[in-house]
């Protein structure tokens, strides 16, 4: 079922998901030397925040049928707690993990210039 979200990101390589990779690993390796492991749940976490920070902005569209674009009957603001529900969801996560992850999008004007 489309929702109506169309969501805009930035490449897996901006700066944005670098700075969450680098407070992720200093986190790991701070939790490491008090003797603690890392979780499946904090793993989970850390890469459900590595997506997020891929994501820009969102907006709002029409279905197929001309219906307004919403989640759960809102149009939910962009924000970092809205974000996070968004991203909750499975086939939401998998399509900003196959687009996100695909440098082609995020490179293709650049290719075709040189």
């Amino acid at each position: 079922k489309r929702i109506g979200l169309a969501l805009e990101l930035q490449s897996m390589t901006s700066d944005a998901v670098e700075a969450v990779d680098k407070a992720a690993f200093k986190e790991r390796r701070e939790m490491l030397e008090r003797g603690e492991e890392p979780d499946a749940a904090f793993l989970e976490r850390k890469g459900l925040d590595r997506y997020c920070a891929a994501v820009v902005d969102w907006t709002w569209e029409d279905d197929f049928e001309g219906n307004t674009g919403n989640w759960g009957g809102e149009q939910l603001e962009f924000t970092p707690e809205n974000l996070r529900k968004v991203m909750g969801n499975d086939v939401v996560l998998s399509q900003v993990m196959a687009a996100a992850g695909d440098d082609a999008r995020f490179f293709a004007k650049l290719a075709k210039a040189t």
